[in-house]
């Protein structure tokens, strides 16, 4: 069960790997407390969304939200949002 004490580490982790380049995410718990929805509104430019970044948060992020088997993808997502679109996300098996 993802609790705000769990949304407040992944939310520290996060902006630990945005070195600056996106503010602190919006972050609400979803289905039943088993995934912790992300959401970054910011224009951070597509090359920083590369391998390399997407480990880094995953190894970041997959030690402190608790894995759930309702959810098969994983149990975080970070979406990256212009104006209301999303333009990327984040997910767990990034590894």
């Amino acid at each position: 069960m993802i609790d705000e004490r769990t949304m407040e580490r992944a939310a520290n982790a996060l902006e630990q790997a945005a070195r600056g380049r996106w503010p602190r995410p919006y972050m609400e718990a979803q289905d039943e407390g088993t995934l912790l929805f992300m959401r970054v509104e910011a224009d951070v430019p597509r090359e920083v969304f590369n391998d390399a970044l997407r480990r880094e948060v995953a190894l970041l992020l997959n030690p402190i939200v608790p894995r759930s088997p309702s959810q098969t993808v994983g149990s975080w997502i970070v979406v990256f949002t212009k104006r209301g679109e999303v333009y990327e996300s984040l997910l767990p098996n990034a590894l």
